[in-house]
């Protein structure tokens, strides 16, 4: 009865981290359950959605658009999780978003990895953080990222030791 009301939108789907969960439950019983008879509908209905629930989130410059770096920090660590879950294999745009939203979770962080305290962050260690590849030359010691959505950020090149790093 509960996944017949979601297919139907008496359930509304959440364009926000709740329908990513949303979908994320319907994906699990796609994938356990073989033989429900709603399983076609299941598929299709992620595949409709799921772009739907992903662009509602992030930006075009994959930025979390709920207005905190905490926030993109834990839809990002929910991406890297439904990923890893192999539930997804024919959804490439997760793909596409993670990538692009975790290469922004330097932008969101101070030089320690710690989430800018911004909305309604606080500064807490990212789950998201880690070294990813960024075109910088080694001769740019600072740089200055500023997002369409609002944010800027002014950081140490990122192989910049801690001690001598800065970011604002």
């Amino acid at each position: 009865d509960h996944i017949e009301r979601v297919l139907d939108g008496r359930i509304e789907l959440r364009l926000t981290n709740h329908g990513l969960f949303q979908i994320h439950g319907l994906a699990c019983l796609y994938h356990t359950l073989p033989s429900l008879t709603e399983n076609e509908r299941i598929k299709q209905f992620i595949r409709d959605r799921l772009p739907t629930c992903l662009n509602a989130q992030f930006d075009t410059e994959f930025i979390h658009q709920e207005h905190s770096p905490g926030y993109h920090d834990l839809a990002t660590n929910k991406l890297s999780f439904f990923i890893d879950s192999g539930l997804y294999e024919d959804y490439p745009i997760l793909e596409q978003i993670y990538y692009g939203a975790k290469k922004n979770i330097f932008w969101l962080t101070d030089p320690a990895g710690n989430l800018w305290a911004v909305g309604d962050s606080y500064a807490q260690k990212s789950r998201e953080c880690g070294l990813v590849q960024h075109d910088w030359e080694i001769s740019d010691s600072i740089r200055m990222r500023r997002f369409d959505f609002g944010y800027v950020s002014i950081k140490s090149h990122p192989e910049t030791p801690l001690q001598s790093s800065s970011g604002l």
